[in-house]
């Protein structure tokens, strides 16, 4: 049988690629609670895409080499000439790669078709189960982003980025203040401490945000052991005194309003996390399969509502950049590939709103 027909054949079932970008933006999006869909959501579109603020060019880390890309030449701007950092391992990488494809063999009775329709299946599932862990990094990679300051790279190089000496001692000059006096909720032995002025941090946080031309934060965005602080805080507790109902109940009656108001700030407690396999851990360098939290304990991201899309870096031979999500097939006489690449900093591009406050006292 000869091409022509073998193609025939193939675009008789090509609605199975229909298939493919609801699976993996569609079904997965809605499944997965991913914090960072919510408040820099990936672009909806298999097209390439870029956002970059211009004024912060010149934080680009370094032009990123795919290692799955032996013809892609490294080029690293003069500036940062000592950084050479390989893309993270999610990046355009084969989800099904030639070798593992099953040759499809077409003859007279159409079981080439029918080799297609259990390949597509088979595939399908492999697609979206990849796509999971991808998205799984891309978030984990967001989060540490935001709540660290830094990015781990495939070659195990940390880069602070783009806040450049942001740790958890230090005032940056990028608008995230990590850590002031103000923010000790829980004491050096991790107890709550109790008479800690949050509703004056949450004013404090509003103005600074202000102050630097961010917009203003209308979350505060913690996991479970750091909302602690809150409902057990006893001058938080006296401020709702009025209302006959502690602060912990008003929370847990979706009444956070009636804590923050007039400041604005809804509470959202955030416990989502994931189990990273020996590979990955090594790769994010923390402990195999131990549960790893998107947010931190003892940290509090205060942000808008929406903080725009990905911020993004180069992925180019002339230093420009290429942020792409796309899915394709290529076909030819004897077998079909599919693949998968997404190439992206997990950053927002209006980091100037956001303020992360770590809120445990470092004992010093």
């Amino acid at each position: 049988m000869g091409f022509e027909n073998f193609k025939q054949i193939v675009e008789a079932t090509q609605k199975g690629f229909e298939n493919v970008k609801p699976i993996m933006e569609g079904e997965i999006a809605q499944s997965n609670k991913f914090l960072g869909n919510i408040l820099f959501p990936r672009e909806s579109t298999n097209e390439l895409v870029v956002r970059r603020r211009e004024h912060h060019k010149t934080n680009i880390t370094g032009n990123y080499r795919n290692r799955y890309e032996g013809s892609r030449r490294l080029i690293t701007p003069e500036f940062i000439k000592d950084i050479v950092a390989t893309l993270p391992h999610k990046g355009n990488t084969d989800l099904i790669t030639k070798q593992s494809l099953n040759w499809l063999t077409v003859n007279k009775d159409n079981a080439g078709a029918q080799a297609w329709a259990r390949y597509f299946g088979s595939s399908s599932e492999k697609l979206a189960n990849v796509m999971r862990a991808i998205w799984t990094l891309n978030e984990f990679e967001a989060c540490r982003a935001i709540t660290l300051g830094t990015l781990r790279f495939a070659n195990g190089h940390e880069l602070d980025f783009p806040y450049t000496d942001f740790d958890r001692t230090n005032q940056d000059s990028l608008g995230i203040a990590y850590h002031t006096n103000a923010h000790d909720w829980f004491n050096v032995d991790g107890t709550v401490n109790m008479e800690a002025d949050i509703m004056s941090d949450f004013e404090n946080i509003k103005t600074t945000v202000v102050d630097r031309r961010g917009r203003v934060p209308e979350v505060a965005i913690m996991n479970r052991l750091t909302f602690q602080s809150i409902w057990q805080n006893e001058i938080l507790n006296e401020k709702v005194d009025n209302l006959n109902q502690p602060a912990y109940w008003l929370h847990y009656t979706n009444k956070d309003d009636m804590i923050t108001n007039p400041l604005g700030i809804q509470f959202y407690v955030y416990d989502e996390y994931f189990y990273p396999d020996p590979e990955m851990a090594e790769y994010l360098d923390v402990d195999a399969f131990a549960p790893q939290k998107y947010i931190p304990d003892y940290t509090v991201v205060f942000a808008p509502r929406r903080l725009g899309t990905r911020w993004v870096g180069p992925n180019d031979e002339n230093n420009g950049t290429d942020s792409y999500v796309k899915t394709w097939g290529s076909i030819d006489e004897r077998e079909i590939t599919v693949e998968y690449g997404e190439v992206s900093m997990p950053m927002p591009d209006d980091f100037e709103s956001l303020h992360v406050a770590y809120v445990k006292d470092l004992g010093d």
